[in-house]
């Protein structure tokens, strides 16, 4: 859905004074980034009316991030922070015209205690949406580190000139800048890495991600995205990362820049192509036939929902081990060790170490191919070789 057919959704009074986020649509493809990372990790057991709560962290005068979250996702509830009353005062006038003071609360913080203070120092009346576990934080964070920065970046024309920058002094500088801010962002995640599913943060400058990614990798977070915003003149920049095992797709986790190739995190999906020597029928028989021979794995269909009709056919296949190896298979020639029950609940709660999904589809002039998402897990060598594994089955079995 396009910026301008979500805007439709908007009927109420929106943000007023002192905000700096008057470009509703330059906001609203990062909630629609955010909407899309959960969307594609959340599995809804339940049904579709599943509760999301999030936390915007120095939400101003304007609450545009709640605001426009709840108006298109119905399901999403937030607590919105800031550290200035003022701009809270005017937060909860606008959340009230909105009639969304059901879904949206404010929180004052404290401008030397925690970013994340939701989820390091939750609510002690117990009534505050901040009891419960979080499913995302977002944060449009201070991009200056001095009045001075502002100068120089003006005169050196890192900021795009259209990126007019309006906002008060608390909320276009704070020590270190945007990077020393979500840095300190990132530290306190390791903190609570349980309370909260996923952590993002916008970044105004190209070299802000380069650093940010950095300190992730420097501490060992290898789940995490980035993306890229662009609206008329002005260009941000989006980080996401998770403690958790639920991946994200590459169309949400990676961008194509040259200057950001060392940022950038590996493939989640993975691409084969066979040409038109096998049917669209014959592939996916093929293909299950190579998930039928190994024990350890559970398979299933996934329902067609008639949204792409280049998708043949699509199966969910989760790993609790690697049975497909060579040392595996001798392993189990010589033991039985390896006899293990893939029926429905076999595992019962245990995870899988590897779940993917894997899709048949078609090209435009015939051909067809795989492709496999990683949809969970921890080990990405795992992974890989799975694919590898299969990929190679399906060639040698046409």
């Amino acid at each position: 859905m396009s910026c301008r057919e979500e805007t439709r959704y908007h009927s109420h009074p929106l943000p007023n004074r002192r905000s700096r986020d008057g470009q509703v649509p330059n906001r609203l493809n990062y909630v629609l980034w955010i909407k899309g990372i959960i969307d594609s990790t959340t599995h809804r057991d339940g049904g579709g009316d599943q509760i999301i709560r999030g936390i915007d962290i120095g939400t101003g005068a304007s609450a545009i991030y709640p605001l426009l979250g709840c108006a298109v996702n119905p399901n999403w509830h937030f607590v919105a922070t800031d550290i200035d009353d003022i701009s809270l005062l005017y937060a909860s006038t606008n959340i009230k015209a909105n009639n969304l003071e059901s879904r949206i609360k404010t929180r004052k913080s404290d401008a030397d205690g925690p970013i994340l203070s939701p989820l390091t120092s939750p609510s002690r009346d117990g009534a505050d949406l901040d009891q419960q576990p979080f499913d995302f934080t977002m944060c449009n964070p201070p991009f200056y580190a001095s009045k001075e920065e502002i100068a120089l970046l003006a005169g050196a024309k890192e900021f795009d000139p259209h990126a007019v920058c309006t906002g008060s002094t608390l909320e276009m500088i704070t020590e270190g800048g945007e990077v020393g801010f979500v840095k300190r962002m990132i530290e306190e995640s390791r903190t609570v890495p349980l309370r909260c599913r996923w952590f993002t943060s916008l970044l105004g400058k190209l070299s802000s991600v380069v650093e940010v990614v950095e300190m992730l990798k420097n501490i060992g977070v290898d789940n995490y995205g980035i993306t890229e915003f662009v609206q008329g003149h002005t260009r941000r920049w989006g980080v996401a990362w998770s403690f958790g095992d639920e991946r994200l797709p590459d169309n949400l986790a990676r961008i194509s820049n040259h200057a950001l190739q060392a940022a950038i995190p590996p493939h989640n999906n993975l691409q084969q192509t066979y040409g038109n020597t096998i049917s669209p029928e014959g592939l996916m028989d093929t293909i299950r036939s190579v998930l039928s021979a190994h024990p350890g794995m559970h398979v299933e269909e996934i329902p067609a929902l008639g949204q792409n009709p280049s998708v043949l056919a699509s199966l969910r296949v989760c790993a609790w081990g690697n049975t497909w190896s060579r040392a595996a298979r001798r392993k189990k020639r010589n033991d039985d060790e390896m006899q293990v029950d893939t029926r429905d609940g076999a595992h019962g709660s245990t995870p899988a170490s590897v779940e993917c999904v894997i899709e048949g589809r078609r090209k435009e002039l015939g051909a067809c191919y795989l492709e496999c998402r990683w949809v969970r897990g921890r080990d990405r060598a795992l992974f890989e070789s799975l694919w590898s594994h299969l990929s190679r089955k399906v060639a040698g079995a046409r």
